[in-house]
């Protein structure tokens, strides 16, 4: 964004980690009616293993994270389905990581 824009926008750094994003989650739990706690807790960790790689340039925020369990949800997907060696191989992982060199970086 233009530094004119910026300079009229006030800045609040909020820390993403996982209890906050639980507890975000569990509030629009409603959203994605058709995942279990358990596939939820599986894909928060999946969630965090793709913030934890140093080398993305956009790391998927909460917004991303919402939209992907939604994915899953409608896709009917099971915990068994999330339990992938490679990243690359999340269902619906271009809902999480938007570049293709990021995309590039989890195989």
């Amino acid at each position: 964004m233009p530094d004119a824009f910026l300079r009229r926008c006030i800045y609040h750094y909020i820390k993403l980690d996982k209890d906050l994003l639980r507890r975000a989650v569990i509030a629009r739990a409603g959203d994605f009616p058709n995942l279990d706690p358990e596939t939820r807790d599986i894909a928060i960790e999946k969630f965090f293993e793709l913030r934890g790689i140093q080398s993305l340039v956009k790391k998927p925020a909460t917004g991303e994270i919402l939209v992907w369990l939604s994915i899953l949800s409608a896709q009917n997907i099971s915990t068994d389905d999330l339990k992938v060696d490679e990243l690359s191989k999340l269902p619906a992982i271009r809902a999480l990581i938007k570049d293709e060199e990021d995309f590039n970086k989890l195989s």
